[in-house]
């Protein structure tokens, strides 16, 4: 039998068993307002979305349990009857052309996939595959594009959540990635503000900075795979916004480059593009 996306799919069974628990985090204070009554942006079509489900079944597309990547003899009946609440047509990039979302309806991290297709000549492909919730989208002002923003959880005994902001954008899928820590199983520690509100000015890092998960020092047993509080170092001049006040701390945003230091909780190398929520001392 084939395998599509040998290496995501492997991943996403390795640590799907490791999960742990559903992460209580104000997902709205990371999509900045986008909205969530999905079936706004979901077209009301259930024979066309039957029928290019089964074409990428048919064609063997497909990765989920029931399908012929288990099961030659696989039969789309059985596995519609389970899977047709995860499936939806939308129009991403508002083209008159139907995009297909794949998103499991269950709570549970560990049984969350975040897929995307898209037509070309005639035919469904796969555009994007993530392990992931669908958490909000936002209709752009100017093209009425859909955007979409995924909520991935932290598996095993990492502590990183990924919110990616999923757009559509000349036939290919354009990503802006934010990052955060938290683990409240763990972290016995206040980890977010009350609430925030996303300013439009842009301030710049006075000095170096470390930006820390929770809103205190810590400098011994933070966490089992850091004695500090600290997700990196910042550099003087790094963009940043300030999204909250609380106590002598700015819960911020910082869009720029961290520091190379060797760092036990992000692989800077991988950051260069990813905007990161913390805390700073005022």
């Amino acid at each position: 039998m084939r395998t599509l996306y040998p290496f995501l799919f492997s991943v996403f069974l390795i640590n799907s068993s490791l999960f742990g628990m559903t992460y209580e985090t104000p997902e709205s204070f990371f999509i900045n307002n986008a909205k969530t009554d999905f079936e706004t942006i979901f077209i009301k079509n259930n024979e066309e979305l039957q029928k290019c489900v089964r074409q990428l079944f048919d064609n063997d597309l497909l990765n989920h349990d029931l399908t012929k990547a288990y099961d030659l003899e696989a039969k789309f009946e059985k596995y519609w009857t389970k899977y047709e609440i995860s499936w939806h047509l939308l129009d991403l990039n508002n083209d008159g052309v139907f995009e297909l979302l794949f998103n499991n309806s269950s709570n549970e991290p560990e049984h969350l996939s975040f897929e995307l297709f898209k037509k070309e000549n005639q035919k469904y492909q796969a555009i994007y595959f993530q392990i992931g919730k669908l958490v909000g989208y936002k209709i752009h002002p100017n093209t009425k594009e859909v955007i979409l923003y995924r909520h991935q959880y932290p598996c095993c005994t990492n502590l990183s959540h990924n919110i990616d902001m999923v757009r559509l954008l000349n036939g290919k899928i354009i990503l802006r990635k934010k990052f955060f820590v938290a683990r409240p199983d763990e972290m016995k520690t206040k980890l977010f503000p009350q609430k925030v509100s996303y300013p439009k000015a842009y301030l710049f890092l006075s000095k170096d900075e470390k930006v820390r998960w929770s809103a205190e020092v810590i400098t011994k047993n933070a966490t089992r795979m850091s004695q500090e509080n600290v997700i990196s170092k910042y550099t003087k001049g790094t963009p940043y916004r300030v999204l909250a006040v609380e106590k002598g701390w700015k819960y911020v945003l910082i869009c720029g480059e961290p520091s190379k230091d060797l760092n036990k909780i992000i692989n800077p190398a991988n950051f260069i593009y990813t905007h990161v929520f913390g805390w700073v001392k005022k």
